[in-house]
């Protein structure tokens, strides 16, 4: 009789509170005659009670505390029901437990669910924690040893239905969690077996041992965090190992103990152990197998050496075998390794190459070095003495005059760099015949040995096959890369060793970007831009600010666009920028694509601010150069001194710098990366931060419309 009229007044209410039944029958009789006398079943499951809230001086108000009482009823009884009929009752009341929690009104869940909820439900007792392992154990053995989070979550997580983190905590505790197991995607987390207890203690010993193997190579100590972080064990487990007699943290740092520290500490000192990846032939060696440095400085050195002699021997490309010849280096696969990890290449036929961005730079440093060796002349030097000192420069000839020492080439050996411990005496003799002008010494008379012959017989670019009537060659004829003879080869080992005057390639290049005249040569005079003017009809000129201003937002644009833009989409987003106004700055196609300024344009216009800066009387500025060549301040800075009180520019007195490149610009960011960007603001986005999370579109860091 009592179900019966339960059930007619929950339908009246239109709610599911049937439900609810087996739970409130564990009740007494008497509880639940006393709770309906006060407030039905059917008004308390109301969705109105949740909505509207209580007014005062009505009867409402005075029953409003009838849900809580409700919802705590409603969990002793379900917990009195899981103590006595088992797992399997406990299983079955919670879900509808929990309904009738959630029916009670935001102010009574917040209060039950926060607290109650975790006593009454979640703490399970350990035969029930027991039962459930087993369970779950029993499933993963029948399904191979492994599933996915979800599945589990669906088959025996219904009662954490709502509180899926409490039963995500259980399964990290007695599980194994991973990702990319077999059979299931990359990115679906999944449960596998517990591991057995002899298997944790046996990974537990491995990971100390690569730590005490880690600390001995880092000098007896690193980064608590990041040991733990790296070999994926706590911080506990390190100091109970071997009964705390191995590690001991100080200061946020884990060490060794005793006379490991001591011993680590010295070996560090001495170069025998490194951090580096991959192991060494011998302690004493520069170079990994995997191709790693352990001496930044002597890898720095190293770089410079075969980029110098790359740049200025064969402007960007040379083959490996000359560069190991001129050098005195020993081929090996730990050099063939290295040489990529400092931006060289080295292409499939056997030859070594300069990043474009590099070549770049050296070859703009060499044009304002023929200009500073021009001034010395008073602006006209010998073409022969121009050559030289380019060919052959003083600072790259002095640090190969030290290699060529007894103790440099002793301790190259040692670093398993030369072929030999004893210097050459080929080497020698050609020092003293061909260095000499280069570093300052008294000039040889004895015969040097012959010049190259002409490129077509020594060099192995050729002109391909001139193209058919008709066919369009604006871009003028282009040089393919034979295979190299023996002979040819030959000669340019010879080339690289600097044993013979200088290559036609330097002197075709001196002719065209200066003035040569019965084999002298002259700076050259470059014609400026015509100053801006003004945007808006009878207004006043663009100031420099404004014009810079308006740079940055342009190059900004182009960066985002990956170096390319049409100029019509330029023109429409920022006022003032005109075909005209982007000439000046940036080369224009003639299908109208703004590109960055090319290298032969950027050495014409480097050359023209370094002769204005020499023939001034009185100065030439930064502003001036920005004006009349459309040059940056950021690329004035890079290759000219700039004056911070009068903004004078001046010739780099430094030659150091012309192998120093400085750090490149940022790259746009991907945009095929899913990743959260640092983009600028409104690019599109998707997810609005509630139920999605908020993520970049897949136009984020491409065009901007």
């Amino acid at each position: 009789i009592f179900q019966s009229s339960l059930s007619a007044r929950c339908h009246e209410a239109r709610c599911s509170c049937l439900s609810c039944v087996a739970d409130l029958m564990a009740l007494t009789f008497t509880g639940w005659q006393s709770l309906c006398h006060s407030r039905s079943a059917a008004q308390w499951t109301t969705p109105q009670l949740r909505s509207a809230p209580p007014r005062h001086g009505t009867a409402r108000s005075r029953h409003h505390a009838a849900p809580e009482l409700l919802s705590k009823l409603v969990l002793a009884s379900g917990s009195l029901a899981s103590l006595v009929s088992g797992r399997r009752a406990w299983q079955r009341h919670r879900p509808r437990r929990h309904r009738a929690v959630t029916r009670a009104g935001p102010e009574t869940l917040t209060e039950v669910s926060g607290a109650e909820v975790r006593k009454g439900v979640l703490l399970m007792s350990e035969k029930q924690k027991a039962e459930l392992k087993e369970e779950i154990c029993g499933y993963l053995e029948r399904v191979g040893g492994a599933s996915s989070m979800n599945v589990i979550e669906a088959l025996y997580g219904k009662a954490w239905k709502g509180h899926q983190d409490y039963f995500q905590s259980f399964l990290k505790k007695h599980f194994q969690i991973q990702t990319g197991l077999k059979g299931m995607k990359k990115a679906a987390i999944g449960v596998a077996l517990p591991k057995p207890a002899q298997r944790e203690g046996y990974e537990a010993d491995m990971s100390a041992q690569q730590v005490f193997r880690y600390l001995h190579r880092a000098g007896g100590s690193a980064d608590l965090h990041h040991v733990t972080r790296r070999y994926g064990v706590s911080k506990k487990q390190l100091l109970e190992f071997e009964r705390g007699s191995l590690f001991e943290a100080v200061d946020g740092q884990l060490r060794l103990k005793g006379g490991a520290f001591v011993v680590a500490q010295a070996a560090a000192k001495a170069n025998r152990v490194t951090r580096k990846v991959g192991k060494r032939d011998e302690p004493t060696h520069l170079l990994t197998r995997a191709g790693f440095a352990t001496d930044e400085d002597a890898s720095e050195r190293l770089h410079r050496r075969i980029e110098g002699l790359i740049v200025t021997t064969g402007d960007g490309v040379l083959p490996v075998k000359a560069v190991y010849r001129a050098l005195a280096l020993k081929p090996s696969h730990q050099l063939r390794r290295w040489v990529p990890k400092v931006g060289l290449r080295i292409s499939p036929n056997g030859d070594m190459w300069v990043s474009d961005q590099r070549l770049m730079y050296f070859r703009i440093r060499r044009a304002l070095a023929a200009v500073a060796v021009i001034a010395e002349f008073d602006g006209e030097a010998p073409l022969q003495e121009l050559l030289e000192r380019l060919y052959r420069p003083t600072q790259l000839m002095e640090v190969e005059d030290e290699e060529l020492t007894a103790e440099r080439r002793e301790a190259a050996f040692e670093a398993g760099l030369a072929p030999s411990p004893e210097v050459e005496e080929w080497r020698l003799e050609a020092r003293k015949k061909h260095w000499g002008k280069a570093l300052g010494q008294e000039e040889d008379s004895s015969e040097s040995l012959p010049a190259l012959p002409a490129p077509q017989a020594t060099l192995e670019f050729v002109k391909p096959e001139e193209k058919e009537d008709g066919e369009d060659d604006t871009d003028g004829p282009k040089l393919e890369r034979l295979e190299l003879t023996k002979e040819a080869l030959s000669y340019e080992i010879v080339l690289a060793e600097r044993q013979v005057d200088p290559p036609l390639w330097l002197e075709a290049w001196v002719r065209e970007y200066f003035v040569v005249e019965d084999d002298m040569v002259y700076l050259p005079f470059l014609k400026p831009w015509q100053r801006p003017t003004s945007r808006i009809r009878d207004g006043p000129p663009p100031t420099v600010a404004e014009e810079e201003a308006l740079l940055m937002n342009v190059e900004e644009e182009m960066r985002l666009r990956y170096g390319r833009v049409h100029a019509v989409a330029l023109g429409n987003a920022y006022f003032g920028v005109r075909r005209k106004w982007l000439k000046r700055y940036f080369d224009v196609t003639s299908y109208g694509d703004v590109l960055p300024k090319s290298v032969a344009r950027q050495t014409r216009e480097a050359i023209a601010i370094a002769s204005r800066v020499v023939l001034e009387e009185d100065g030439y500025t930064c502003d001036e150069a920005f004006l009349d060549f459309g040059m940056s301040k950021k690329w004035q800075r890079k290759f000219f001194g700039v004056d911070d009180e009068t903004g004078l520019l001046s010739l780099d007195e430094d030659r150091s710098r012309d192998w120093e490149l400085p750090p490149e610009d940022p790259a746009a960011p991907n945009p095929f990366s899913y990743a959260k960007l640092n983009a600028p603001r409104g690019y599109i986005r998707k997810g609005n931060g509630r139920y999605f999370p908020m993520k970049y579109g897949h136009s984020a860091g491409g065009i901007l419309y």
